[in-house]
């Protein structure tokens, strides 16, 4: 068990495990519709449950290392846990004491530097959605290579079905002379 990131200088012996959330899983949320203070709670409990499975499996290993641990648990939204936000009140101040570094303006920069890797890391998934989804039924839809009609009572035929999934001859054109390699 070896923890991500082993911080050690003047004074400063720390070890810390990274660990994203995905506050939105089914097995956080509990209503979609709860007020913006009880979600923030709610994140901030997963946070901490998610720290204290970090202190157990790294605990141990980090005292042989005689260096202190604390979990750097974030939610891919922003939300970031108590002892994340630890973690960079000690790195500042480290930054301050050490190399005389403004502790305020580092901390705004360490800050900085975890909502872009957040956003990074989102936008990397999101690529990798996208790609993986890239010959579903919805992709095709969403670039009109496919009609989506929904029947009416009325007309809830068999004929009426195979029409509503019929290609769309004009994107299926565009779709392909994007793809064709210039002359």
């Amino acid at each position: 068990v070896v923890p991500d990131i082993l911080f050690s200088g003047a004074d400063l012996s720390l070890a810390t495990d990274v660990s994203v959330l995905y506050g939105e899983a089914d097995s956080y949320l509990e209503d979609s519709r709860e007020p913006v203070v009880k979600a923030k709670s709610r994140l901030a409990a997963h946070c901490r449950n998610r720290e204290a499975e970090k202190h157990r499996k790294y605990q141990n290993t980090c005292k042989t290392l005689r260096s202190d641990f604390k979990p750097f648990v974030v939610e891919s939204h922003g939300f970031v846990g108590a002892e994340a936000q630890s973690v960079l009140h000690d790195l500042a101040q480290y930054a301050n004491e050490v190399l005389g570094v403004s502790q305020l303006e580092m901390a705004g920069y360490l800050k900085r530097r975890v909502a872009i890797a957040i956003q990074r890391g989102n936008a990397a998934l999101d690529r990798t959605a996208l790609h993986r989804s890239r010959d579903a039924f919805g992709a095709a839809l969403a670039i009109g290579m496919v009609n989506a009609r929904l029947p009416s009572a009325s007309t809830a035929s068999t004929a009426s079905t195979a029409r509503r999934s019929r290609p769309n001859t004009a994107a299926r054109r565009r779709s392909h002379s994007s793809c064709a390699p210039d002359a």
